[in-house]
C-alpha cells in the first residue's frame, strides 16, 4: 500500500506512530513517502501561538485514492478543526467522548509512550535533521536514533517474545517527577500543585505500609528538594530511564498517576508492554480495544486507595497474573508502534487490511518477532 506520511515535528510523543510506519515498510506491508511541508499544505501556518506548539505532536498519513488520516498526540483535549473537518479520520491519543461529542470524525488512538524501532533507519536519522528546531535539538535528534547516549528510548518490539517474570515475593514500584508551578502560566498552578500533591502522598503511604516491599519515590529535582524532602528518592536509587525500564522488570506491581492535563502518561504504556500488574489513577481519557478497569488495572482516587489497590495485588498471585498477562495482550493488539498504526490504517480503509499482513520472511529478516498473543511465554 502506498502512503504519504507527513509528520509536524520529530518530537518524543510522535516516536511510537512513526515508528510503527517504518516496521510495517520493513514488514512489506507499506511503501512510505515522507513529506515535511505539512505545515503549509493543510494551512497551518498560520495558528495561533498557542496551538502552533501542539502542531509540533501531529502526524498526517494520506492514503492514495482514500484520503487524509490524522493522529493527534497532544497530552490535552484540543482539536485542530481544519484538519479534523478535511480528514477521514481524526485519530486521537486524549479522546474523551464528552469532551469531543461535537466532533464526529474522532476517535481514540490509544495509549502513547516513546518508541523507536529495533533497528537504524535512515528516514528516522534524516526526520530528526530536517525536523530540528535548533542545533542542540538536532544533535538531541540524531543521538536518540542511535540510541545514544541518554535518555535511553523504549523499543518494546524487542521485549514481545521475552518472559513474564514473577519474582518473589512480589515488590512495587511508583517514581514520578514534580512540576514546578513557576515554570508555567497562573491558570496551570493548581491543576500541579494537585498533581505533585497525589504523588507525594502517594510515596508516603507506599513507603510506610509495604516498607522494603516498596521501591520509589519522587525523581530529586530542586523543586521535589524544596517542597516534598520526604518523599525524594534515595541517592542510591538510579532514575534515568534506562534503569527505570530495568526497575520495571523486576517489579510485579507497578504504580501510575495521571500527567498534565489529565492525561494518561508514558509509564501507564511501558507498563503494559511490559506486562505489569498496574495500579493508576483511573483514566479520563478513552483508549480502544479491551482496555478495563480491574481487568488491566486497578483505579484509585488517592493515597488511601492506592495502598488498597497495592494490596490486593500483593495478596492475589494469580490476579496478579492474569492481569500482567492481559496487558502484554492488549500491547500486541493495541499498543505496539505497527499494531497502531495497522488498526489505523483499516479504521480507515477496512478492505485493505488483508494488504497489511506482514511477509514472514521480510520479518524474519529484520529480526522483528511475530505479533500476536500466541508468541506469549511466561516463567
Amino acid at each position: 500500500m502506498k502512503i504519504s506520511v507527513f509528520p509536524f515535528g520529530d518530537n518524543d510523543h510522535n516516536q511510537q506512530v512513526l515508528a510503527g510506519f517504518e516496521i510495517l515498510r520493513r514488514l512489506g506491508c507499506l511503501e512510505i513517502r515522507y513529506r515535511y511541508d505539512g505545515l503549509s499544505v493543510f494551512n497551518m501556518d498560520h495558528t495561533s501561538r498557542t496551538e502552533y506548539s501542539a502542531l509540533y505532536q501531529i502526524v498526517v498519513m494520506r492514503l492514495d485514492g482514500v484520503g487524509d488520516v490524522v493522529f493527534d498526540l497532544n497530552d490535552s483535549d484540543i482539536v485542530f478543526e481544519n484538519l479534523h473537518d478535511a480528514c477521514i479520520v481524526y485519530f486521537k491519543r486524549s479522546f474523551c467522548r464528552s469532551a469531543h461529542a461535537r466532533f464526529p470524525k474522532i476517535r481514540p488512538l490509544g495509549l502513547n509512550y516513546e518508541a523507536r524501532p529495533p533497528f537504524l533507519s535512515a528516514s528516522a536519522l534524516y526526520r530528526s535533521i530536517v525536523l530540528s528546531k535548533s542545533a542542540v535539538s538536532r544533535v538531541r535528534g540524531v543521538l536518540r536514533v542511535f540510541g545514544l547516549p541518554r535518555p535511553y528510548t523504549f523499543s518494546p518490539n524487542k521485549d514481545r517474545q521475552a518472559r513474564i517474570s514473577l519474582p518473589a515475593p512480589p515488590r512495587i514500584l511508583f517514581l514520578a517527577r514534580t512540576w514546578d508551578p513557576c515554570e508555567f502560566d497562573a491558570q496551570y498552578h493548581r491543576h500541579l500543585d494537585a498533581i505533585n500533591a497525589m504523588r507525594a502522598d502517594c510515596v508516603r503511604e507506599l513507603r510506610r505500609t509495604f516498607g522494603d516491599s516498596f521501591t520509589g519515590g519522587l525523581l530529586a529535582s530542586p523543586h521535589a528538594k524544596r517542597h516534598f524532602p520526604d518523599c525524594v528518592t534515595p541517592a542510591t536509587l538510579r532514575t534515568d530511564r534506562r534503569s527505570f525500564l530495568r526497575l520495571v522488570d523486576t517489579h510485579q506491581i507497578c504504580v501510575a498517576t495521571s500527567g498534565l492535563h489529565d492525561s494518561t502518561g508514558w509509564k501507564f504504556a511501558e507498563f503494559v508492554a511490559k506486562g505489569r500488574a498496574i495500579v493508576a489513577e483511573a483514566m479520563r481519557f478513552q483508549v480502544p480495544g479491551p482496555m478495563s478497569e480491574g481487568t488491566n488495572y486497578l483505579a484509585f482516587d488517592s493515597a488511601a486507595s492506592c495502598v488498597e489497590k497495592c494490596a490486593v495485588l500483593m495478596r492475589d498471585a494469580e490476579y496478579r497474573y492474569e492481569m500482567m498477562s492481559a496487558n502484554r495482550a492488549y500491547y500486541n493488539g493495541y499498543v505496539s508502534p505497527e499494531a497502531l498504526v495497522r488498526n489505523a490504517i483499516s479504521w480507515a480503509c477496512p478492505t485493505i487490511e488483508r494488504g497489511l499482513q506482514p511477509h514472514p520472511a521480510k520479518g524474519r529478516e529484520a529480526g522483528l518477532p511475530e505479533a500476536g498473543p500466541a508468541s506469549l511465554r511466561f516463567g
